[in-house]
Parts: C-alpha cells; structure tokens; sequence
C-alpha cells in the first residue's frame, strides 16, 4: 500500500500472469485491468459497443408502448403539444430531443423549462398554466415528474406522459403514462442507468418503430450522448454505446447549436467524454444554473446560425460567471471543510444561506473529488426552507439516501439517482438531516477504497503506443474510468505556477528521458509548488494526455520515494 502526499492510498494491480490477450491486441496490464472490470464475453461490447447489439426492445420498459401510441395519435392529429424539461443538461437534451421529433413531423411543440433559483425543480401550477394557454392536449415531463405526484395528480384532465430515470417515491403519479425503467422490476441493469436522454431515446425508436417512421434517429445520437455524460451515468452497457455512437455523430454534428458552442470554447472537434463533460456540458448548464434556464433547449433547437452564435455567447459569458462564483464558494467550502474537520466524518455537510442555489451541484462535486467522501452542500435560504444537492462515492447510492431521509420526513423534498441528488430541508431540520446521514454512513464508507493502478511505468515506456491503446478503451466515465498510470523513479524539473493554480513541470529520469507535465488545480488539492521538489524523486500518479505539442502527463497525486544524494 502506497501513501501518496495527498493522503491517498495506492495499490498496484500487477497483470495476471497466466492472462494471455490472443484477440483485442491490448498491452497484459491493460487486458488485465478489462477482466478484472468484466467478464471476458463483455470486453468485445466494451471497445466496439453497438447499438444493434445493445438497444433493447423499447417496450419492455412500463407504459411504453401506451406512451407511444399516444404520441402517434397527437401527431395524427396535430395536437399541441407541451414539454416540460429540467434545467440542467441531460433535461434541455430530453426535451431537444422531442422537439426535433416532433419538427420532422410537422408539429412545432411549446415548451416550458422551470426557472431553478425561483421555481425550483420539477412540474408546477406556473408550468401547467403556460400549457393550458397554449391549449396543449399533451404534455410530456422529461427528466423529472416520477416524484411530482401531488401537482401531477392535480391536472389529470390532461394527458401527461412521464419520461424520466429518477428513484420513484412510494407514491407515483396516476397519469396517462409513466415511463421509468426504475419501475420494471426485471428491468436490464444497464437500463436502470439510463439518462433521461437515454429513455427518451428510446421512446422515440418506441414511436418511430410503430409509425414506420422515415427519421434518422441515428442522428439524434449527439444529445443523448451529451445527456448520459453531464449526468454522469455509467459508461457500461447501452449507455457505451449512446456515448461512443453519439461521439461519432459529434464530429460531424449537423445541430448548430453544438457547432457554436465548439467554436466559442474554441474546440474544433469532439473526441471523448471528456469535452462533452467539460467544454460543452457546463456550458449549456450556465443558463440553468444563473436564472435563464431556458437558454439550453433554445440552442440545441435552433436551426438559425445567427441565433446559435448569439446564444453561444451569452452561455459562454454566463459560464465565465459561474467560474467565478464558484471559485468564491469553493474557497469559503473547502476552509470550513479544513477549519471544523469535516474531512474526519463519514460524509461532508455545509450549508451557507448565501450560496448560490445553482452552484451547489458543482460545489458539492468538487469537495466529492477532493475528499472521496459523499458530500450534501445546502444554500440559498427562502422562507426557512434551504436547497441542497449532493454528490457520491461509488459505494453510497445518493438517491435511495434522500429517498429514506425523505420518508423519515427529515426532508420537504428530495430524490436523485445513485450519484447525484437534490433536495429541500427546513433550515430548523438540517441538524437533523446531518445526525441521520452521519449515522445512515458510519459503518459504510469512513475509510475510502484505495486507488487501483493498472499501469506502472518507467519514464522510458510512457510513448505514443502507450496513448494508442490507453485511447482505444475510451469513452471513460463512471463504471469504465480512465485507467490510473504510476510512472516510477522521476525527478520534477522546473516546477511554475500557471494561473495562480495550476503547475507546470518536467518529468525527468536517471537516464535523461523528459517529459512534459502539469498538475491542474494543483493548490486546490493539496499539491503546493514547494511540495514539486527538484531534489527528491517521485512516483507521480495521473493520466497521460496528448497536448498540442506532444504527449503529457497530468498529475494528479504524488507518492515521494526517496531523496537523491546531491553530491
């Protein structure tokens, strides 16, 4: 067991020697660290997913079938239809995606997005008087309306079709038709970790099955991909292949909006996961988070490229904003978090009246990933009632958490999936709701799971080859992460300090091989510029990277091995 200067603990996950990869061409320690992950009949799905392999019958899922001849019958009909999406990324893709079904086929939907800071998540009476004026004859929930029961109940006098992949409560809405795979109890396992951009997905190979439909949907991989990554669901299954389809799609995206998102944060291509997580994905989410949610359905719909651009911007303006903000936030959080020993209990809980409520999510991700513990970040107070989101560790399924909070009526609101949550306490409750979830995680997670190494290296064996093959498993994500590299026996060679934050170095062995490297948000996590020692020699953990100027290695931890003798 490694203990790393960030307090982290290591353990090398040495290559099965009797393991031998006589099909997929893969170095042993990366065919090892597959057969650890799957068994051997999934490893072809995971580096070639294809939907025709993974799509399943898409009525199999409850009400589906019902759900989708009722959206037949609309469209014969040229019914009104009301959608009504969440805020965030996975919800303005759902309700994109309906949009640019129902366009191909003639019918020019109204839709409402809830603003997050005055209306908070989920169906409302604000919402249904919006559809009733617009005479909509449907209305569809995406992402969200599986816990909405109470106000759906209310409107029964309109069909309203559910589509959505949140826990349900112990009371679900009696509507027209609730789709949820969480509802079929033989349900695929990798259908439960369906996106709501998945589900709709699905949904619409529903409809265009039964309607013989002419649509492509082949090209409306683009948003299901970005919805399954910014809600961060697990890369196994359908989902891989969502995601590695979708990230074809997005090369040559015909959807403007895309397009103009990629030149404004000056991305000239998708490749992976990753852009879609942190170049685009939070910039669609600016809108939501900042008080004009409706901003990501508008730029994932418009088919005016003048209208894309000038939605860009302002996405972009606002992102920059949220940065800022959240820098603000993430420096008080992380020194109270310092200040009271948070770190010393089974999870992390903070809640200032003053935080920014659509900050929280982000917040409560970086103090995740910082202290690997679940973490429940609450702000915003209004009327003595706080909102909360939540982020995970892979072994506490946040939204079953909220769920018995939520029965135990410690909570006004709440529900999520197993990484992500939100909730609503009574600021007079939260001690409460602190005592419960401390007492719900003692025994769970106190002490987090060491990191598994799949790769170690000398600095002479980090090359291109090795970037190849690391490349030819992508995408990575929950469930398929991108495998940890040690490179062993460096010394760290003119160590800077880039943008107050990051550091820039050079990675350098006994025989002169160099490397380039930088640790990103190096001071955040612990990693000072004096800790970057050109006197001593490392193990430095990471992911190797291609830069515009060659490999590089991004460092993430460090594990000191010994002092060299300067003599």
């Amino acid at each position: 067991m490694k203990i790393s200067i960030r307090g982290k603990r290591y353990v090398y996950l040495e290559p099965a020697t009797d393991i031998v990869d006589t099909q997929y061409d893969l170095p042993s320690d990366l065919y090892s660290m597959l057969l650890k992950r799957m068994p051997f009949d999934h490893i072809q799905h995971c580096l070639d997913p294809k939907l025709k392999n993974l799509l399943p019958d898409p009525y199999i899922l409850p009400d589906m079938e019902k759900a989708c001849l009722r959206m037949i019958k609309a469209i014969q009909n040229k019914e009104q239809i009301g959608i009504l999406g969440d805020y965030d990324v996975d919800g303005a893709c759902s309700a994109a995606l309906l949009v640019r079904f129902l366009k191909h086929h003639g019918i020019a939907s109204e839709v409402y997005i809830p603003d997050r800071l005055k209306e908070g998540y989920g169906p409302n009476e604000k919402a249904f008087e919006f559809f009733k004026k617009k005479k909509c004859s449907l209305i569809f929930t995406v992402d969200c309306g599986t816990a909405s029961s109470t106000i759906l109940n209310q409107h029964n006098d309109i069909d309203i079709i559910v589509l959505d992949h949140h826990l349900p409560t112990e009371k679900t809405p009696s509507i027209f038709a609730l789709v949820n795979p969480h509802l079929e109890k033989n349900c695929r396992e990798d259908l439960k970790n369906l996106s709501a951009g998945g589900v709709t997905f699905l949904f619409l190979v529903g409809v265009n099955r039964l309607c013989n439909s002419k649509f492509d949907l082949l090209n409306l991989l683009d948003l299901v991909a970005l919805s399954t990554v910014c809600d961060v669901m697990p890369l196994q299954g359908l989902n891989r292949a969502f995601v590695k389809q979708g990230i074809r799609v997005l090369q040559e995206t015909k959807n403007l909006g895309i397009q103009a998102l990629c030149k404004i944060a000056c991305l000239k291509n998708i490749q992976s996961a990753y852009d879609l997580g942190f170049v685009i994905g939070p910039r669609i989410n600016a809108g939501g988070r900042l008080g004009q949610s409706y901003l990501g359905v508008q730029i994932l719909t418009t088919e005016d490229p003048i209208k894309a651009a000038a939605l860009a911007d302002i996405l972009n303006q606002l992102n920059q904003e949220r940065q800022k903000l959240e820098e603000e936030i993430l420096a008080n959080a992380i020194k109270r978090v310092r200040d009271e020993k948070l770190d010393q209990f089974s999870c992390i809980v903070l809640h200032d009246p003053n935080w920014h409520a659509g900050l929280l999510g982000i917040i409560a991700a970086r103090i995740r990933e910082m202290y690997e513990k679940p973490t429940f970040i609450a702000g915003a107070e209004e009327n003595g009632v706080m909102m909360g989101s939540s982020r995970s560790t892979d072994n506490v399924h946040i939204g079953n958490l909220l769920q018995k909070a939520l029965i135990a009526n410690l909570l006004i609101s709440g529900g999520g999936h197993a990484k992500a949550g939100g909730f609503k306490c009574s600021i007079t409750a939260l001690p409460d709701f602190y005592k419960f979830l401390n007492q719900e995680l003692a025994q769970n997670i106190f002490e987090p799971e060491p990191n598994g190494i799949y790769i170690k290296r000398s600095l002479s064996g980090i090359d291109r080859n090795l970037l190849d093959m690391i490349t030819c498993l992508e995408p990575f994500g929950v469930g398929h992460e991108e495998p940890i590299i040690a490179i062993t026996d460096i010394q760290i060679k003119a160590p800077s300090l880039v943008k107050d934050q990051h550091i820039k170095c050079y990675l350098i062995d006994s025989l002169g091989h160099t490397l380039p490297a930088i640790s990103f948000r190096a001071l955040r996590l612990g990693l000072k510029e004096s800790l970057f020692n050109p006197s001593s020699i490392y193990t430095c953990i990471g992911y190797l990277k291609n830069s515009p100027y060659g490999l590089q290695f991004q460092i993430f931890d460090l594990i000191p091995q010994e002092h060299k003798n300067n003599q």
